[in-house]
């Protein structure tokens, strides 16, 4: 319910067709799909999928490392990482709330864990970085921390290849 005073063109939202359309369009080895690369089209699946079932905002998403994952009781410890030193990006991506523990389901945890090892495993200098979400485009960046710049770019990547997904950031 929108709270009073809001003016009905401010309030921003996915509506249900959206969301639907968009997890079609993102399932990999979708045809319609606008990323090329399996492996990306694994990431980003995966990366839209974690902020529609956990709700943390974009630089919460990116400061995730693998060892935040505890497989054995399906969670997801959200931490602020502060000035991290292992965080070669120019912008780091902030927590900018409190740290917590989030649950997970299995079917959500069993996906992460195949994208750790049967993709993100075979991106060169992957190894070296602690982060979830790596860059897979080959040069200079290939297999470390995804930025917050590219986290936008694969939003406005889905808005082009979809007119009704235009604007879902």
């Amino acid at each position: 319910v929108p709270k009073a005073g809001l003016d009905d063109e401010k309030l921003r939202g996915v509506t249900i067709e959206q969301e639907r359309r968009l997890f079609e369009l993102l399932v990999p080895a979708n045809p319609s799909n606008p990323f090329q690369d399996a492996g990306v089209q694994i990431r980003n699946y995966l990366i839209v999928k974690l902020l529609r079932l956990l709700g943390p905002r974009g630089g919460e998403l990116l400061n995730i490392q693998i060892s935040d994952f505890d497989f054995s009781k399906n969670q997801l410890r959200i931490v602020r990482r502060a000035d991290a030193v292992e965080d070669h990006r120019s912008q780091q991506p902030r927590v900018k709330t409190r740290q917590r523990v989030l649950p997970v389901v299995q079917s959500s945890m069993d996906e992460v864990r195949y994208y750790i090892v049967d993709v993100r495993k075979h991106i060169p200098n992957s190894a070296r970085d602690p982060y979830l979400f790596i860059s897979h485009r080959t040069g200079a960046t290939q297999g470390r921390a995804l930025s917050l710049s590219s986290l936008q770019e694969i939003f406005k990547t889905i808005g082009r290849s979809n007119p009704e997904l235009r604007g879902v950031t």
